[in-house]
């Protein structure tokens, strides 16, 4: 049988539902005591932690659909040049100490690093 995405991402959708109800009835039992609340509150952790399997299941299905296309050769060239003036920054940085110049510097490169990415998707 091939691949389909879409009965993929629906399965995946069918079985968060379900997580989501059992943490719902979990999180709803009252008045346990002992071990039966331990292992009612083991059993809601448990359904919390599918739930952002789950979650993260269904982000990665539903992206991998993008298409990413490469960068130009400038921007390319940019986001290198940044890369290794980071770099610099933090090796003088770990000679000299910390300075609020630094600090400055990085966010600046860094700030210019997530236009880059924020424009190129």
């Amino acid at each position: 049988m091939p691949f389909s995405l879409q009965e993929a991402i629906d399965k995946n959708s069918r079985a968060l539902e379900a997580c989501l109800k059992s943490k719902s009835r979990l999180a709803s039992i009252p008045g346990l005591i002992g071990e039966e609340e331990q292992d009612r509150a083991a059993e809601l952790s448990r359904a919390a932690n599918e739930e952002t399997d789950l979650r993260t299941l269904d982000a990665h299905l539903r992206a991998s659909v993008q298409v990413v296309q490469p960068l130009d050769n400038e921007t390319a060239k940019e986001l290198n040049d940044l890369d290794n003036a980071l770099d610099q920054k933090i090796r003088n940085n770990l000679i000299i100490g910390a300075t609020v110049d630094f600090i400055s510097g990085v966010l600046k490169d860094v700030t210019k690093v997530r236009n880059i990415i924020e424009d190129h998707t």
